[in-house]
Order: C-alpha cells, then sequence, then structure tokens
C-alpha cells in the first residue's frame, strides 16, 4: 500500500478516524512505536521501519505515563 492508498482509506472512513488527525505518517509512527512498546527488539524494528541508524528508531521509544507517576510517587521526597 502506498501513502496515498492510505490516504485515500482514511478520507473514505473520516468518521471512524475522529477527532483524531490520522494519515500515513501518523500510522507508520504508531507502528514503530507500538512494536518497540511490546518489546520487539530494536535491530529488527530498525530494519523494519527502513532506518540507517538505530538512534532513528530510538526516538520511537515511549516512556509509560502511568510509569512514571508511579516512579514519582515512590521517590518524591514530599510524600
Amino acid at each position: 500500500m502506498t501513502a496515498e492508498d492510505i490516504t485515500k482509506h482514511i478520507r473514505r472512513n473520516d468518521d471512524v478516524y475522529r477527532p483524531r488527525k490520522v494519515n500515513a505518517l501518523t500510522i507508520r509512527q504508531s507502528v514503530i512505536a507500538n512494536l518497540l512498546k511490546r518489546g520487539k527488539d530494536l535491530r529488527v524494528v530498525q530494519v523494519f521501519a527502513g532506518h540507517k541508524n538505530p538512534s532513528a528508531t530510538e526516538k520511537y521509544k515511549q516512556a509509560q505515563l502511568e510509569e512514571l507517576k508511579a516512579a514519582v510517587q515512590r521517590h518524591h521526597p514530599l510524600r
């Protein structure tokens, strides 16, 4: 599927995706981020995404907000 095909599909089904702003790039970014979140090997995701450098793929790693909140609650000096 090309980016253009994906865009056509999104436009045809706009009511499904509303209010999110969805396009081929955001879908690509989401797929890469979700693969990393599920624990897939960075090198495998790098090749899948077509990145030359691992640092380009590492940028898609996302810290879990709930885990960060829990860490702050555990370690904050003013509990």
